[in-house]
C-alpha cells in the first residue's frame, strides 16, 4: 500500500510540472527524483509543441481530461486542489457500466487483469455525491454500457461549466481565521476543562478533611 500511494503521489507531482508548463510556460521536467516517463511520453506525441506557439486564451482555452479509474474520492479531490490552487475549471465524468460488461471489455484486451480485480475495484467505486460534497458540484453520471448520444449534450455541457466557471483559489487570508478560530476554541475548552478539575480537586479534599 505505501508503495501505491508514492506512486500516486509521484503522479500528482507530474501533473503540477504539466500545469505550470502549459499556464506558465516553465520547462516540462520529471520533478527532482521522480521518473522521466511522462515527459518522454509527451515528446514522443509531440504534445510539448503547442505551448511553445502559443499560451492558452480565453477564446481558446486548454483542456486536459486525467483517465483513471480514480475509485476512491480522495484521489479525485486531490486533483480538484491542484484546479483550485491555478484556478482551473474542473469537473467529473463518471461512466457506470454494468459490471459484467467490464469484465467481458477486460478478458478482450492485451494484459488483461484478472477479473476478481474488476470485481473488488467495483465494489470500492465511489460515485460522485454533490449533494453531500459541493466540490463535486460539476459532476456528470452516464449509467448506460456506451456514451450514448443522449448524453453528448449533456457531457458538453459539463465541460462548458467547467471552462467558464475555474474553481476560486482559496487565499491564506481566508484561512488563516478559520485556524485562529479554532486554535481559540480549543484554548477555551482547556482552561475551562482545568478550571472544572481544580474545582472538583478542591472540594474533594474539602469534604476529606470534613
Amino acid at each position: 500500500p505505501s508503495r501505491w500511494k508514492s506512486l500516486r503521489q509521484e503522479l500528482l507531482k507530474d501533473l503540477e510540472c504539466f500545469l505550470r508548463a502549459v499556464l506558465h510556460g516553465d520547462p516540462l521536467s520529471a520533478p527532482p527524483g521522480g521518473p522521466e516517463d511522462l515527459v518522454t511520453c509527451l515528446r514522443g506525441q509531440a504534445l510539448l509543441l503547442p505551448w511553445r506557439r502559443a499560451r492558452p486564451t480565453a477564446s481558446d482555452p486548454d483542456r486536459r481530461v486525467r483517465d483513471d479509474n480514480f475509485y476512491y474520492r480522495s484521489m479525485r479531490y486531490e486533483v480538484y486542489q491542484l484546479a483550485r490552487k491555478y484556478s482551473l475549471g474542473f469537473c467529473q465524468l463518471f461512466l457506470d457500466c454494468p459490471l459484467e460488461t467490464c469484465v467481458q471489455r477486460n478478458g478482450q484486451r492485451p494484459g488483461a487483469l484478472p477479473a476478481e480485480t474488476i470485481r473488488l475495484m467495483r465494489g470500492k467505486m465511489e460515485e460522485p455525491n454533490p449533494e453531500k460534497n459541493a466540490w463535486e458540484h460539476n459532476s456528470l453520471t452516464v449509467r448506460s454500457p456506451a456514451c450514448s448520444a443522449v448524453a453528448s449534450p449533456e457531457l458538453t455541457g459539463l465541460l462548458l461549466a467547467a471552462l467558464e466557471n475555474p474553481v476560486n483559489r482559496v487565499e491564506d487570508n481566508e484561512i488563516q481565521p478559520c485556524e485562529s478560530d479554532r486554535i481559540i476554541c480549543s484554548t477555551n475548552t482547556l482552561h475551562q476543562a482545568d478550571q472544572t478539575l481544580r474545582r472538583i480537586v478542591s472540594e474533594t479534599m474539602k469534604e476529606a478533611k470534613g
